[in-house]
């Protein structure tokens, strides 16, 4: 004969047996106490607690920032404002001059002051973003664009200012048929650009390299042919034709390397890598 073992002193039987609740099959506890929402006499339904899981530990917080948190865009504009200013001023002082050596002195050590300072916080506050990150410049593809960037970038404002000036004062055009013979440099950027674009920006192979390649080689050869230009007399057709090619150039170098640095720089870093070649472009 074969007796039942009691169950009267298991948790789900004395969970039945309370008088302020019941537990039903579908996992929801029936309460008749009187402190619940429901009616006196009547049970009111309520649903079974989760299982109790360990709340996460609280994040240990970094460092807090030093007093200095924002000397890093003193130091990039100080340092660009005082290595700009000597030569701009060079048509009127002598290269031995105070007015010269001085800010050139100045801008050198604040642009050295930037890079120590972007040094240290990196090391020592990482959860700080820099205006100059050197994450970017240790990338040597984004580096190199950076750098053809600067160099493309100079003989074509160089080009937009001079050539201007060059229309109103040599041949003695007005200024506003000096603009008007910049447009075919202005349209064949705009043509550079998308092809640029359509020759790196699809779900092929990129070739960035020979986008910037071809950039450098028809800048100067745009810069090359511009010398043989006449120095009296009416515009020559061909002095606009080889504006085109400087343009030309321009385009592929400025949307290449936009996308270069949109595909070399880290997500977090768009904002900081496009800066430093716009920096480096003028």
């Amino acid at each position: 004969m074969h007796t039942q073992r009691p169950t009267h002193n298991t948790p789900a039987a004395r969970l039945a047996a309370s008088p302020s609740s019941s537990f039903s099959l579908h996992g929801q506890i029936k309460s008749t106490s009187p402190l619940s929402n429901a009616a006196p006499g009547k049970t009111s339904t309520l649903s079974a607690p989760p299982s109790c899981e360990p709340f996460p530990s609280k994040p240990s917080l970094p460092a807090s920032p030093p007093p200095l948190t924002n000397a890093s865009p003193f130091f990039s504009i100080a340092s660009a404002v005082l290595l700009v200013f000597p030569f701009q001023n060079a048509p009127k002082s002598t290269f031995s001059s105070a007015l010269f050596i001085a800010p050139l002195i100045c801008g050198l050590a604040t642009l050295a002051a930037l890079f120590l300072w972007q040094f240290y916080t990196e090391r020592r506050y990482p959860h700080l973003a820099s205006a100059l990150p050197l994450v970017l410049l240790r990338n040597r593809v984004y580096a190199s664009a950076v750098l053809h960037t600067m160099l493309t970038g100079f003989p074509y404002l160089l080009a937009v200012y001079a050539f201007p000036v060059r229309f109103q004062v040599v041949y003695g055009h007005s200024a506003r048929d000096a603009g008007l013979m910049m447009l075919p440099m202005l349209a064949a950027s705009a043509i550079g650009t998308m092809t640029a674009g359509a020759l790196n920006g699809g779900k092929g192979k990129v070739r960035f390299l020979e986008t910037l390649l071809m950039a450098c080689a028809l800048i100067m050869v745009g810069c090359g042919l511009e010398t043989t230009a006449g120095e009296t007399g009416e515009v020559e057709a061909k002095v606009l034709g080889f504006l085109a090619f400087i343009g030309l150039g321009f385009g592929l170098s400025a949307a290449g390397g936009t996308m270069l640095a949109g595909v070399e720089a880290p997500v977090w870093e768009h904002g900081e890598s496009l800066y430093l070649l716009a920096i480096f472009k003028c």
